[in-house]
């Protein structure tokens, strides 16, 4: 859970670090609002499209070290069958 806390709060940063911050103290033009309000919302699906990239990425890591552990072991016990028998 804590890693969903400190991703948002990374991305919320770097949205406010490259959008807000180049107005510095002030705010932003009236007319540069709307743009700014649709690049936020167009953001949140481009960091989900990269924590399901993320998740993807480790489950297919982890499956393959798991299920290659399985496959290693089944292949040993195949072999000392082979041998015993």
């Amino acid at each position: 859970m804590r890693w969903r806390w400190a991703f948002a709060a990374r991305f919320v940063g770097m949205t406010a670090t490259h959008i807000f911050d180049r107005y510095g103290d002030d705010l932003p033009p009236a007319e540069d609002v709307p743009k700014l309000a649709e690049l936020i919302w167009r953001l949140r699906p481009l960091a989900e499209m990269v924590v399901d990239a993320e998740l993807a990425r480790a489950m297919e890591r982890h499956a393959q070290e798991t299920l290659g552990e399985h496959l290693q072991r089944a292949l040993d016990h195949g072999s000392a069958r082979d041998t015993a028998g």
